[in-house]
């Protein structure tokens, strides 16, 4: 019998699952659509059971949550013949279009909302937590509070659990193209979200910073290597 968390993640699936079918039925035969959605969703059935706990008031929980729904649609799209390139397009494209079926209202609210002094401080919490390192499987990161003027907060991963689960299931080719996703909520919610580097690329750490109404490209610069990155 499924758990509540497995049909609560199953539901949250199925809605994304909405959004992939409109944005492949115009490209692809209805048979091939239907057919990989359904694999994927079996997929992530699987994979599941197989998320690490890290705490029952993780400040990332649903990121890890909705990659490893990604993770499970990319393995369903290998399997249907789609290359790197075509499925890291088809990810973007659909979180791109669940992100702009949010009402203006709700998207103003969630940006508020991102960068209030409420989650702000849960930020600050889960930095400190995340430094005892009880979770092997977790983040490992600092909190930046901003100058308001560069950047309105921010902060430094040295540690990330996407990519720890990615590699261990075998699919951190995937993750430098997965974190692109930040840019799209970036963009889409007004959260002026930069960062010149991350770990799947090879950089010590993820340096994200968050500025307020601020511009989000819509894909991050070239790769900056070890050598070139600065912080």
């Amino acid at each position: 019998m499924e758990t509540t968390r497995v049909k609560i993640l199953l539901a949250d699936y199925d809605r994304m699952a909405r959004a992939i079918r409109m944005r492949l039925f115009d490209r692809y035969n209805a048979k091939l659509v239907w057919g990989m959605i359904a694999d994927a969703r079996r997929e992530f059935a699987t994979l599941i059971p197989k998320i690490p706990y890290i705490g029952n008031e993780n400040v990332w929980q649903f990121n890890l949550d909705t990659c490893v729904m990604d993770l499970a649609l990319y393995r369903a799209m290998k399997k249907y013949g789609f290359t790197l390139h075509e499925a890291v397009q088809m990810i973007y494209d659909v979180f791109e279009a669940y992100l702009q079926s949010f009402p203006k209202p709700l998207r103003m609210i969630y940006r508020w909302y991102h960068l209030s002094p409420i989650n702000l401080n849960k930020l600050r919490k889960g930095a400190a937590a995340s430094q005892l390192r009880k979770y092997p499987e977790d983040w490992v990161f600092t909190y930046l509070d901003g100058d308001r003027k560069t950047f309105d907060a921010g902060v430094d991963i040295t540690e990330c659990a996407i990519l720890k689960f990615y590699q261990k299931h075998g699919a951190e080719e995937f993750v430098p193209f997965l974190c692109n996703l930040d840019h799209a909520l970036g963009k889409w919610f007004g959260l002026g979200f930069t960062r010149r580097g991350t770990l799947a690329e090879g950089a010590p750490i993820c340096d994200c910073r968050w500025a307020r109404g601020a511009d989000t490209p819509d894909w991050p610069p070239a790769t900056l290597t070890n050598k070139d990155f600065r912080y």
